[in-house]
């Protein structure tokens, strides 16, 4: 028996996933867009019952937008470039696993010249990346979270709501072990 069939023998298994949303919207001259533009990911990655042994989680989630940029663009709503992950085995084992995770949110609008934001632009990355379940033997986590924006630059452009990059994270074992 191979130590993989060993170890899915016993509930550990390993998951994979990659997830990404991504908008370019209303660049060039003179485009218009009457309401939002909104990337949003959400993944969640993970053993979701009780087990043996916790496996092992390895994920990628993205969000991207790229809107209004040029000349005299004009979006009447909000950009918005949200990226939700929830990476890690969810029930409780007696080994946890280890977990690998990126996660990013980025949005670049109105930039140009005489670009028009009607709401605001966001950036935001969430990420909680750890065995969720009690364990007695945790497992590693490797966590990347990033939220970029780059918004308004050039000459004569308006955005009439809030700028906002937010990355927020929790990476650990999040029950007793």
């Amino acid at each position: 028996m191979t130590d993989l069939a060993w170890l899915n023998a016993f509930g550990a298994d390993l998951n994979s996933a990659s997830n990404s949303a991504s908008v370019t919207a209303g660049n060039g001259v003179g485009n218009s867009i009457g309401g939002s533009v909104v990337a949003d990911a959400n993944q969640d990655v993970g053993n979701h019952g009780s087990s043996f042994g916790g496996g092992d989680n390895s994920a990628s989630n993205s969000a991207s937008t790229v809107a209004g940029n040029g000349v005299g663009n004009h979006i009447g709503g909000s950009v918005i470039s949200e990226a939700n992950q929830d990476v890690g085995n969810h029930g409780s084992s007696f080994f946890g696993g280890d977990n690998f995770a990126s996660n990013s949110a980025s949005t670049v609008a109105g930039n140009g010249v005489g670009n028009h934001i009607g709401g605001s632009v966001i950036s935001e990355a969430n990420q909680d990346v750890g065995n969720h379940g009690g364990s007695l033997f945790g497992g590693q986590n490797f966590a990347l979270n990033n939220a970029d924006a780059t918004v308004a630059n050039g000459s004569f452009n308006s955005v009439h709501g809030d700028v906002v990059a937010s990355a927020d994270q929790s990476v650990g074992a999040h029950h007793f072990h």
